[in-house]
């Protein structure tokens, strides 16, 4: 009993499924450079941005110092400066928003799923 096989390419002509394998190879390779260098660039961006940030923060450190950031006195008049309850608040508003938009989010990223597939 003979087993089928598939038949050898002509001489000289080109074997298809080698060369879209090698393409495939060539492509992947481009991809995942292309990703290697995205997520470096955005790491470098993010570390430029906070540079920019601090450059920029460095003369209301050096006039009120790092209490500002614990402080809670905000008094214009007597030159007083704390920003821990906008902090505060800060943080708490953003919770509220992450704890009511994560599970709609979720919802509905499995509820188009579902309608799609099927």
């Amino acid at each position: 009993m003979e087993t089928a096989t598939a038949p050898e390419p002509a001489t000289g002509t080109p074997w298809v499924g080698n060369k879209r394998a090698q393409q495939s190879k060539l492509f992947d390779a481009l991809f995942s450079w292309a990703t290697f260098v995205a997520s470096w660039g955005t790491v470098a961006l993010l570390g430029c941005i906070a540079l920019e940030v601090g450059y920029a923060a460095l003369p209301a450190v050096k006039q009120y110092g790092l209490g500002f950031l614990v402080g809670t006195q905000w008094d214009p008049v007597n030159d007083q400066y704390g920003a821990l309850p906008l902090i505060y608040g800060t943080m708490v508003s953003s919770t509220l928003a992450l704890l009511i938009a994560l599970p709609l989010g979720v919802a509905i990223a499995i509820f188009l799923t579902k309608i799609i597939c099927t």
